[in-house]
C-alpha cells in the first residue's frame, strides 16, 4: 500500500448508532454503583423513565457520555443534601428533578446558541 492510501483509510468515519433508553439506564446503574451508590429497585425505574424522556426528546446526545453526565448531576444533587443533614442513603426525587432540570437547561442553551 502507498502512504496516501494507508492514510485515507485512517480517516475512514465509522458510524455508530445511538445507545437506546435501555443502554442507558445500564451504563448509569453501573456508574452509580461505582460511586458508592447505594441502589434500588425504584432508582432502575426511575432512570429508564428519564433516559426513555432523554431519547424520545432527543436530549441524550446519543451516546454513552451523557449517560455518565447524568450521574454526575444525580450523585451531586445527593452529595449536596449531606450539607443539610439529609439522608444521602437513597437518591430521592429531588436529586431526579435537579437532574432532569440542569439538563433540560442545558439543552435550551445550546438550541439558543444553534439558533
Amino acid at each position: 500500500l502507498s502512504p496516501s492510501s494507508a492514510a485515507s483509510d485512517v480517516y475512514k468515519r465509522q458510524e455508530f448508532g445511538d445507545y437506546d433508553a435501555k443502554e442507558l439506564t445500564k451504563i448509569s446503574m453501573s456508574q452509580l454503583k461505582h460511586n458508592g451508590v447505594k441502589l434500588y429497585k425504584s432508582d432502575a425505574v426511575n432512570i429508564m423513565k428519564l433516559m426513555t424522556y432523554f431519547v424520545s426528546h432527543h436530549m441524550n446526545d446519543g451516546n454513552g457520555r451523557f449517560a455518565r453526565n447524568f450521574t454526575d448531576l444525580l450523585v451531586e444533587n445527593r452529595d449536596v443534601r449531606m450539607f443539610d443533614g439529609s439522608d444521602i442513603d437513597k437518591l430521592t426525587k429531588d436529586d431526579y428533578m435537579a437532574a432532569l432540570n440542569s439538563i433540560k437547561k442545558r439543552n435550551a442553551l445550546v438550541n439558543k446558541q444553534i439558533i
